[in-house]
């Protein structure tokens, strides 16, 4: 009778691994040799958001304001932001996980910053902005692993010359990818996640701008998920 007992609830034990195990998405990267994989409860935000990003003068006559338009279901929503420097460049994207989003760049000197905006509840918001500036190594690719839950391993090649460095995040690591970014080259997204905290680090290759020679892999800015 014991005998009977056990073996139903090992079937039983069974059947909910086999549902845990089919359910779980596995973590999504480019470019990845990852190490651990990670579930994630943020699905991909598949959106039908359409953006238009034209350039306006400020009263200077200097092109330092962005007007962004965004259209979802036939309703359009209308921002203007003035940048810190005068616009250099503006695009769209799809963010793995986030979404499409509207990108302005503004540069001044060695800055050349790429700021992310996003159709947020009928308000365009920021979401966050990535530093591509004068030491940016634009030829260099990259491939990534993660190490337990919150310890991230990232490897830059530059015409065979490799840099490698790891990195300690602040909360579990849910997912990687490698994108390209505005024409500047590509860049590691890092996200990490806690409760209702959702954003990614961004990493890339820096040089010495002045001679050429790499420097190491630093942080560059974060991209905010907006619930």
């Amino acid at each position: 009778s014991l005998n009977s007992i056990v073996s139903n609830l090992q079937s039983k034990i069974n059947t909910i691994s086999e549902t845990v195990n089919s359910s779980s998405t596995p973590v999504q990267s480019s470019n990845t040799n990852s190490s651990k994989t990670v579930s994630t409860s943020n699905t991909s935000n598949l959106d039908d958001i359409k953006y238009e990003i034209s350039k306006k003068k400020n009263q200077n006559g200097e092109e330092v304001i962005a007007v962004i338009k965004a259209t979802k279901d036939d309703k359009t929503t209308t921002k203007e932001i003035e940048m810190d420097a005068l616009i250099a460049d503006t695009g769209t994207m799809v963010l793995p996980t986030i979404g499409s989003v509207a990108l302005v760049a503004n540069s001044g000197g060695e800055y050349y910053g790429v700021n992310i905006y996003q159709l947020v509840n009928g308000e365009i918001k920021k979401l966050g902005t990535i530093n591509c500036g004068a030491d940016m190594v634009k030829e260099a690719t990259y491939s990534v692993e993660t190490k337990g839950e919150a310890t991230v391993v990232i490897t830059a090649n530059r015409n065979g010359e490799i840099t490698k460095k790891e990195f300690e995040m602040s909360a579990t690591i849910a997912k990687t990818e490698v994108i390209d970014i505005l024409g500047c080259g590509k860049v590691v997204l890092v996200a990490e996640t806690g409760g209702e905290y959702y954003a990614f680090k961004v990493f890339r290759l820096s040089e010495d701008y002045t001679n050429g020679k790499t420097q190491g892999i630093v942080e560059v800015g974060t991209i905010n998920y907006l619930f």
